[in-house]
């Protein structure tokens, strides 16, 4: 059953993707049809460095239960905007409210090392991913 991250107890820990929290949750996500971050993914290509690239880890009673990464947009040459190249939830915990919490550290973040504009890519078959986007107007 899912509940409401009301007053969830959440951590956040940015990690290197090999790291073992975040290799586990990026091979889910992998296994679910999500992209791995931070290289998998259509636009991979365009991000020719490592550098700026972010992942954090979502902890809920110290279980780490969801995960979100951002890289720079290479289609940026002011360098002024990151895309999200992942967000995973874990089933168990999927319709709390986590995954919004991540976005917004995500967004904190970025906007902690410089960033002015997060761009999010979307494919067809993700509603969940669509309607979190909807709520908070982004395009």
């Amino acid at each position: 059953m899912n509940r409401r991250l009301e007053q969830p107890d959440v951590e956040f820990q940015v990690l290197d993707e090999d790291a073992e929290d975040a290799a586990l949750l990026l091979a889910l996500a992998a296994a679910r049809g999500g992209t791995q971050f931070p290289g998998a993914g259509p636009a991979a290509e365009e991000c020719a460095t490592d550098e700026g690239r972010l992942l954090l880890v979502a902890y809920v009673d110290r279980w780490p239960t969801g995960c979100g990464g951002y890289r720079p947009f290479a289609a940026d040459p002011a360098g002024e905007t990151v895309e999200i190249t992942q967000m995973y939830v874990v089933p168990g915990s999927q319709r709390a409210g986590l995954a919004r919490l991540i976005l917004a550290e995500l967004e904190g973040a970025a906007e902690e090392d410089g960033y002015r504009r997060v761009a999010v890519r979307i494919g067809g078959g993700q509603r969940a991913a669509r309607a979190l986007l909807d709520r908070k107007s982004v395009v």
